[in-house]
């Protein structure tokens, strides 16, 4: 089985194939803007390196946010074209899922609550609250940065510590130093965003469970920033 995916939603754009449980390729390009010129290149690139052509990848899956409202648009239009036209699956998963996967996969959550802490570049967090089975606990949320320590309080914790995990855990550090002493916190700063071979791995779990999957949704969490053109 080979499965494309690809991130176009955080600061960087990346793409890689699954090949059964093997990486065959993966690249990451780090950026800010341009995700729409760079994407579809790079998926060309990673299919004619692999593959003789489209028609032998199994599955599509891409990140549907939240992120960057040009990046989301940009990779969902791509995804829901290649599924269209060579008629293969498309499977969308959020960018916490993807993040809480790959701590699932490393073995470094154990008996702690894991809050994926993704970046906006404005004063908030995106967050979500995952068990130690990766199982989401709440609905994804935007919340003001200045409360934070606020909204892990809040949590129904049953373990002695929470793991923050996510590409918004290096600015969350600045919120947390003044923490309440109740408050235990593991912090993995080497975790950021979504990356691609870990959206192929995730994808292929879900497609080898037979579900049914609708065409995917874009998931933005907040309006997009609107500059009024000066007349």
């Amino acid at each position: 089985m080979k499965v494309l995916g690809f991130d176009s939603v955080s600061s960087s754009c990346s793409v890689a194939i699954l090949e059964d449980n093997k990486v065959s390729y993966s690249k990451v390009l780090r950026m800010e803007r341009g995700h729409a010129e760079s994407l579809v290149p790079m998926i060309n690139e990673a299919v004619l390196t692999t593959c003789e052509n489209f028609s032998q990848i199994d599955v599509v899956g891409c990140t549907v946010g939240p992120g960057s409202f040009t990046g989301v648009r940009v990779g969902l239009s791509t995804a829901i074209g290649l599924s269209v036209s060579a008629n293969k699956p498309l499977i969308g998963v959020t960018s916490f899922e993807v993040v809480a996967e790959r701590i699932k996969m490393t073995k470094k959550q154990n008996e702690q609550l894991l809050v994926v802490v993704l970046e906006t570049k404005r004063n908030d967090f995106f967050v979500q609250t995952f068990s130690v089975e990766s199982r989401p606990l709440d609905q994804p949320s935007s919340i003001k940065a200045t409360e934070f320590v606020e909204y892990l309080l809040s949590l129904k914790n049953p373990y002695n510590h929470i793991l923050l995990a996510g590409d918004g855990v290096g600015r969350a550090l600045g919120y947390v130093k003044d923490k309440p002493e109740n408050l235990n916190l593991t912090l993995e700063e080497g975790y950021g965003g979504p990356q691609a071979w870990d959206i192929a791995t995730l994808v292929k779990s879900k497609f080898e469970s037979n579900q049914s999957f609708p065409i995917p949704k874009p998931l933005y969490l907040r309006q997009p920033d609107v500059t009024k053109q000066k007349v």
